[in-house]
């Protein structure tokens, strides 16, 4: 950028646009998963702790890149946590969900969309952006935050 000075309405742009590739990412994984594993995401604890980690990451993202924290980038990685876990239901849709009782894949409509799966998940979703956003919200989660504590982890695994 030619005038690189930080104003609140850049930071904002910066945010939008870091979430956006965020999103994108956390998506595409979230998608590779149910395509291996369609399980693993549909059960309840499990996607309690899928929606903690991506609201968290969403939230370090969207402070880091807008240089600030505020109610609206508190809504800015709100939104995009619950477009995250909304795009579960079209990976969904289109890998199937295995039917234990049946021997076959359940896909399209009445894989990805049918009313229970829609209320159990969205429950759960909802469990976990709000707990990430209690933590997050303040700023509390950084990427460097992050970044430390896993590589503690990885270290003293």
């Amino acid at each position: 950028m030619k005038n690189d000075t930080w104003t609140p309405l850049r930071g904002l742009i910066r945010a939008v646009f870091g979430a956006t590739v965020s999103a994108a990412a956390l998506a595409g994984l979230l998608a590779g998963l149910i395509a291996a594993a369609p399980i693993v995401p549909l059960s309840f604890i499990p996607r309690v702790a899928i929606a903690f980690v991506v609201t968290s990451i969403l939230f370090a993202v969207v402070h880091s890149c807008a240089g600030m924290v505020g109610g609206v980038c508190s809504f800015i990685a709100i939104v995009f946590a619950a477009l995250v876990m909304a795009s579960n239901h079209l990976a969904w849709a289109e890998f199937g969900i295995p039917i234990a009782a049946y021997p076959y894949v359940a896909t399209g409509w009445e894989a990805g969309f049918s009313p229970l799966l829609l209320i159990v998940s969205s429950a759960a979703a909802t469990i976990g952006i709000a707990l990430g956003a209690l933590l997050g919200h303040t700023g509390a989660l950084s990427l460097a935050s992050i970044g430390s504590f896993l590589s503690f982890r990885w270290t003293h695994w």
